[in-house]
């Protein structure tokens, strides 16, 4: 047995028991236990890759031999990434989602979730409003560019290039257009519902002509979001949009290298499935949903250094427009390849010790402050650990600022949640 073998079986060993009694004692809550799921799986797969057993050709643009060099180290690394998510939440238990969806009705009226889905709806409709007479139809329909990589500038009509942000937003309203569908979908509130889930599903088809992932997370937010929720559960919403979950998958991996992109590339990708070989497909999609993981062995072999300037704006939770962020990350900004940026993780691996502490100490605070309004308040508590999950996520994926946003949401959403609370309480001891 080679050192990786016996490296990798113990660590793996560990964290399957781990897991397995995480599961028993939390259920299938994202934090912790998606999380740890996503991790099991990144390490097997970054093994069998190390092993030949699974091809990473993705790997090869932007190759620096990590893989073979940074095995241990990696593999060290999530091993310890997971460690810290168990024990964080040691004491996190299951509850029943029939709680969630009673807890909703109990703290938040009808009339307050209509009054406040209409507010939502006007936003949302400005929103697109703003998009749909300010972008390049005729580029998001049929274009040769891999939108995710390309300047918001590739698909803003020249004139109103001061509406750049609103392609930067569309995954976020994507993710709060289902949110608020299943929210509403769940207390019959049909007009706002279908308003809602035509916001969402169009942005799942931009997403898909663009050929994101996002569009898979965004379907599978709304199923989660909608389960929770609904007192009663209408299972041919859930399966078609499970379906269309699942296809939109092999879509974004498939369609990536095609020529063809946009819209119009949805149809022409499905007409390429019957001729893709299975273990390739296999490949690539399993090794591109686990890329965070390698992309972090590969970056501890670049020799990538950060001005103190990046490094501070990075954490910032403020938006660009104040902070100017963007100003300097096309600057300073790493990438191992144009269309392969360092992570979350690999960004504070490479920034050093003190900032690696800084990310997992707050980690931590809002695992801790969200798990205390578990029982005063679990719609917040679930809203605030879906985004949680999302911002573990993206830390694996993009770049530390993109996963702290996410971050930062749940934070807001559980102090909202405890000062809610505790204003409730203080109201009942003046009551007394």
């Amino acid at each position: 047995m080679s050192g990786n073998e016996a490296i990798t079986g113990a660590l793996l060993l560990a964290e399957f028991f781990l897991f397995l009694e995480s599961i028993r004692r939390a259920g299938f809550l994202l934090i912790p236990n998606g999380a740890l799921g996503l991790i099991v799986v990144y390490q097997i797969v970054f093994f069998f890759t190390n092993e030949g057993y699974v091809e990473n050709v993705f790997l090869l643009t932007y190759w620096l031999g990590g893989l073979y060099d940074n095995f241990k180290l990696t593999e060290i690394f999530y091993a310890a990434v997971f460690a810290f998510i168990y024990l964080s939440t040691k004491d996190f238990r299951q509850f029943d989602r029939r709680i969630v969806s009673q807890a909703l009705t109990t703290t938040i009226s009808e009339q307050n979730i209509s009054k406040f889905s209409k507010w939502c709806a006007w936003g949302l409709g400005t929103y697109f409003i703003l998009f749909a007479v300010s972008v390049r139809w005729d580029v998001i329909w049929s274009n040769s560019t891999y939108l995710a990589m390309a300047t918001p500038d590739t698909v803003i009509l020249p004139d109103l290039s001061s509406l750049a942000a609103l392609i930067r937003m569309i995954a976020p309203v994507g993710i709060v257009s289902a949110c608020l569908c299943a929210i509403t979908l769940s207390r019959r509130l049909w007009p706002l519902a279908l308003f809602f889930a035509a916001c969402w599903i169009f942005v799942f088809i931009f997403q898909a002509g663009a050929h994101e992932r996002g569009a898979t997370a965004i379907a599978g937010l709304f199923v989660i979001t909608y389960i929770l929720l609904s007192p009663r559960i209408n299972w041919a919403i859930i399966t078609a949009t499970v379906a269309a979950g699942l296809l939109s998958y092999p879509l974004a991996i498939i369609g990536r290298g095609l020529p063809m992109q946009g819209i119009s590339s949805i149809f022409f990708t499905f007409d390429m499935f019957s001729s893709v070989d299975f273990k390739a497909f296999f490949d690539l999609a399993i090794t591109n949903l686990c890329e965070g993981i390698f992309v972090f062995a590969e970056s501890i072999s670049a020799p990538v250094s950060y001005p103190l300037t990046y490094k501070l704006l990075s954490f910032s939770p403020l938006p660009s427009a104040i902070d100017h962020y963007e100003s300097i990350r096309p600057y300073f900004q790493i990438r191992l390849s144009e269309s392969v940026p360092l992570s979350g993780f690999a960004e504070v691996y490479k920034f050093g010790v003190g900032y690696s502490a800084l990310l997992f100490l707050y980690f931590f605070l809002v695992i801790r402050i969200h798990h205390k309004v578990r029982d005063s308040n679990p719609t917040a508590f679930f809203l605030a650990n879906t985004f949680l999950f999302l911002s573990f996520f993206m830390l694996n994926a993009y770049p530390l600022r993109n996963g702290l946003k996410f971050m930062l949401v749940a934070a807001v959403v559980s102090i909202l949640a405890l000062a809610l609370q505790t204003q409730q309480d203080a109201n009942k001891n003046r009551a007394k």
